[in-house]
């Protein structure tokens, strides 16, 4: 597998319009199109994969668990605000009840 770096405009390479999502809105996400584009050897980031055979699916495997593991810390965390979010609100409200019970 490798991983290079394209400029916008570059001839052959086109962006489709980003996806329409519910959530992680600063992080545009659409398709990208290839058509004969030409690298030169400035364009590959870091070095090429060199093993003995495989088609650079075990590299594109850990990077998909690397970032499920993001979605899923993001997700908690998200979680986890909510939660205590609604635990002061009910706080807050049952505080304002008893007192109005009290006087």
């Amino acid at each position: 597998m490798l991983t290079f770096v394209l400029d916008s405009g570059m001839p052959g390479f086109t962006q489709g319009k980003p996806f329409k999502k519910m959530g992680m809105h600063a992080s545009p996400t659409g398709e990208l199109f290839f058509d004969n584009v030409r690298l030169g050897r400035d364009r590959p980031l870091g070095e090429t994969e060199k093993h003995a055979g495989g088609d650079g699916r075990q590299s594109a495997r850990a990077s998909f668990a690397g970032e499920r593991m993001g979605v899923a810390i993001l997700s908690l965390g998200k979680t986890n605000a909510t939660g205590a979010a609604s635990s002061t609100r009910r706080a807050a409200c049952c505080g304002a009840r008893a007192s109005a019970i009290s006087s």
